[in-house]
């Protein structure tokens, strides 16, 4: 049905190319298309995320245990997403006013699991900081082969020059994973020279600065210690630790407590993130004024996929069965998103230089434009958000030199102050996963090598000095492993367009 329509709009694309009226009705029959696109594979995409997490992520020993760092309303906020979400079969015949009440119950919703994600975030990085401190003193008891310092030297070397337009990424690799030996000052030279970059307008410069500082101290986000406050108190000992005394068995177990409430963190993130998108999913059907019934004719695969979620209540199919009812709603989905593609790629196809412009986009044709891109924002929630300008790599005229400074200047004096009284071994970790993130100042380039060398040398013994390297090597190794794995997808990807 969908490929007859588009062939229908598509051959109608020669006979509105000076017409008004003609070139508004097919703006309007293509935006309608695209909403019944939309339409339906929210539907299927809320129940298969619902499956995925009421069926598989929620039933996990792991998950379920992970449940009790939670508050005591995250449970049940969860519960009310599956009642919305097991309604759905009376969708038609729910009152207008109980439709705009759950509008706003799933607003309100949406916002407390974004609070949720973005301290769960500063969690991670906390909790991450709390790791790589015990990681560190670990090193001290770990049995390590003999260092041999010239060879291991020679292999960074060779890593950071094998790929050029990998140099900085490579660089950012080694000196987040080796300790931190340069002054606070040399520091905050770094990161001047690394963030002193062009930025298109004064919001990316100030997006730039944010993610430094939420970075560099993750209790600076929202909310931070008053949502999930087992988590934040699992924290909050681990980082009171004195650490000096503290012998290879407390070292191993503080480890992996640290460990454990890393995947505690990972496990509720993907719950909130997995309940966000069943969120927006629903809030694309009920911001809709499209009639579930026309669409369920439209696409019959949706009734049978209906059938199928509320069976699995019932334990009604087999592993077999509801593996292969995944994988064809997946390919239905992948199909309505090219459909998707395909309707885009019309309205790039209109002439619009012998219309009045001004006529064809009236107010109902704005509406339009304006809900589809709801629509879409909702939809493509799981996507990488693409960042306006984090290394100056823009077509815009960029800011004045002093206004970056001055922000610049201001970040470290943030940093300064919240480092000052901080315990040493906090402070480094911080300072390395910084110097990770931002940009390699140019002049670091000649000084990697010495920088290296002078880390594993400061304050370390042979035991440890053979940790880190062995740490480095298998860093190295794994850094390259997962650049071969992205080749090999980019090229299958790259196969299947050129197919299609």
């Amino acid at each position: 049905m969908q490929q007859d329509d588009f062939q229908l709009l598509k051959e109608n694309l020669n006979e509105i190319k000076n017409d008004n009226n003609l070139m508004k009705k097919f703006l309007k029959n293509v935006f309608e298309k695209e909403k019944e696109i939309i339409f339906t594979v929210s539907i299927l995409e809320l129940f298969n995320e619902s499956i995925y997490l009421y069926y598989a992520l929620l039933n996990k020993k792991a998950i379920i245990s992970s449940l009790k760092y939670a508050d005591k309303n995250y449970e049940s906020e969860i519960e009310k997403l599956k009642n919305i979400v097991d309604n759905i079969k009376y969708y038609n015949d729910i009152d207008y006013k109980i439709k705009e009440n759950i509008k706003v119950q799933l607003e309100i919703a949406k916002d407390y699991f974004q609070d949720v994600i973005e301290v769960l975030y500063g969690y991670h990085i906390e909790a991450h900081y709390t790791n790589d401190v015990l990681i560190d003193k670990s090193w001290e008891y770990t049995v390590s082969s003999e260092a041999n310092e010239e060879d291991f030297i020679e292999k960074v070397k060779d890593f950071i020059n094998e790929v050029e337009d990998e140099k900085e990424e490579r660089i950012q690799e080694i000196v987040s994973n080796v300790p931190f030996v340069m002054s606070k000052k040399r520091f905050y030279e770094y990161l001047m020279k690394g963030l002193n970059k062009e930025y298109s307008d004064y919001d990316s410069l100030i997006e730039r600065m944010f993610d430094i500082e939420e970075n560099f101290y993750g209790k600076l986000v929202d909310g931070y210690g008053d949502i999930f406050v087992e988590i934040f108190k699992v924290i909050e000992f681990l980082q009171a630790l004195d650490l000096k005394s503290a012998t290879s068995k407390e070292i191993n177990n503080y480890l992996n407590m640290s460990l454990s409430l890393l995947k505690i963190i990972q496990n509720l993130h993907e719950i909130s993130i997995s309940s966000l998108r069943i969120i927006n999913r629903l809030l694309v059907l009920y911001l809709s004024d499209l009639d579930i019934t026309d669409i369920l004719e439209k696409e019959p695969f949706i009734v049978e996929y209906l059938d199928f979620y509320y069976g699995l209540l019932e334990n009604r199919f087999s592993n077999k069965e509801i593996e292969d009812k995944l994988k064809k709603c997946d390919k239905i989905i992948s199909s309505l998103y090219f459909d998707l593609y395909r309707y885009n790629g019309l309205l790039n196809e209109i002439d619009y230089l012998n219309v009045d412009i001004g006529e064809v986009v009236d107010d109902d044709i704005l509406k339009e434009i304006e809900l589809l891109s709801e629509y879409e924002s909702l939809i493509n929630d799981d996507k990488d958000e693409i960042k306006k300008d984090k290394n100056g790599n823009n077509e815009e005229e960029g800011l004045d030199s002093t206004i970056i400074e001055s922000e610049i200047r201001y970040v470290i004096s943030i940093i300064d102050e919240i480092s000052r009284d901080m315990k040493n071994d906090y402070r480094k970790v911080r300072m390395k996963r910084l110097m990770g993130i931002i940009p390699v100042p140019q002049d670091f380039d000649d000084q990697i090598l010495n920088y290296i060398k002078n880390s594993i040398a400061f304050d370390t013994t042979e035991k440890k000095k053979a940790s880190i390297i062995e740490n480095v090597k298998k860093r190295m190794e794994l850094y390259k492993d997962l650049k071969d794995e992205k080749k090999i997808y980019e090229i299958l990807i790259k196969n299947a367009k050129d197919v299609i």
